[in-house]
């Protein structure tokens, strides 16, 4: 009998363990996004630009972080890149904010998402992700 509900212990967890794997991997193709990681020797770090009319993002700062961290999302237009600040988020340490969307633009442009330290001092350790679908 203690054979039996060892194997379908194990059984059960193996498929938990595979539907988990399988969730993960259909969220990351569903919803495909760039990451960023700001590092506490760092002020400000820049993911990969994406392209399309508005763009959402979301970080975390860590709550080993010195600082607060600015997530912002910035578009490039005449040869240079524009913050949108009506979507600027300011993350406190061992904070998560889940969701932030740029405003619509007339035409496509590149975006990309800028994390930034309050101070400029560096010591905040965050990462963030910008969406391109």
């Amino acid at each position: 009998m203690f054979r039996r509900s060892k194997r379908v212990t194990t059984r059960f967890a193996a498929f938990v363990l595979v539907f988990m794997l399988l969730g993960t991997v259909a969220f990351a193709i569903q919803y495909p996004n760039y990451r960023v990681d700001l590092y506490e020797d760092a002020n400000v770090a820049y993911s990969s630009s994406v392209y399309g009319y508005y763009k959402e993002f979301a970080a975390t700062n860590y709550s080993f972080s010195a600082d607060n961290v600015y997530a912002r999302a910035q578009y490039y237009k005449n040869g240079t890149w524009t913050t949108d600040w009506s979507s600027a988020v300011k993350v406190p340490p061992g904070a998560t904010f889940d969701f932030s969307r740029t405003v619509y633009l007339q035409y496509e442009h590149s975006w990309r998402l800028r994390l930034s330290t309050q101070y400029g001092n560096g010591g905040s350790r965050a990462v963030g992700w910008i969406w391109y679908r």
